[in-house]
């Protein structure tokens, strides 16, 4: 998080201290704060409706975020006084209808005081970043970056009983002959499934230029 959280805003809902980006805070706000704490506290459902211009985001980024660094401590309190292993804090899964909204999503955390580690999902046809594939249109996207990721998986794991192999992305169906069936979990180690995805937050907004360093699949 920010260090300087005192120099922002500040109020409390339902004991819960929320740390806000503006110097006021509309009743709006504070409204919808106020009924997303209770839910969070309550584990319940929250279907909040409010027009546009009213900060529904900043409302929403910050009361969700205040409330996850509640818990995280009280469960860091709960581990010190007890043998228990320390429960994970709460995930936390922002859902837009548009990429552009997950763009404005993100100029909206960056104006919190919150610095959450934060992933950005999307299709193939969004975050791909190969020139070639990206082109292709018509569905065809997603059908050759499955075969690439495929081509590239099957061998990576024939490249670890054959460290001298080199790959070519450009032609991938010749990798086919690499059966997942000739290897073992032994064989690839435990990172064999790894589908992390790097995707920096600050590129959604550029999503369909090739300017992203790593591959997402």
């Amino acid at each position: 998080d920010v260090p300087a959280l005192s120099l922002h805003k500040t109020f409390f809902v339902f004991g819960t201290r929320i740390h806000f980006p503006h110097a006021k805070i509309m009743q709006p706000q504070r409204q919808m704060a106020l009924h997303i704490i209770r839910a969070l506290k309550g584990r319940r459902h929250v279907i909040l409706e409010s027009p546009t211009g009213t900060g529904k985001s900043s409302a929403i980024l910050c009361s969700v975020l205040a409330w996850r660094r509640s818990e995280e401590r009280r469960f860091r309190r709960e581990h010190r006084s007890s043998d228990r292993p320390p429960e994970k804090p709460p995930r936390i899964y922002y859902c837009t209808r548009t990429h552009s909204q997950v763009a404005q999503m993100v100029k909206s955390l960056r104006a919190t005081p919150y610095r959450p580690q934060m992933a950005v999902l999307g299709s193939r046809e969004r975050l791909c970043i190969n020139s070639t594939v990206k082109t292709s249109g018509g569905g065809g996207t997603s059908m050759l970056c499955r075969s690439r990721v495929s081509a590239t998986e099957k061998f990576r794991k024939h490249a670890i009983k054959h460290p001298s192999a080199t790959y070519d992305d450009a032609c991938p169906e010749q990798y086919s002959q690499y059966d997942d069936a000739n290897f073992t979990a032994e064989d690839v180690g435990d990172d064999a499934s790894d589908t992390h995805n790097d995707g920096d937050g600050e590129e959604i907004a550029r999503l369909r230029r090739p300017k992203a360093p790593t591959c997402s699949y």
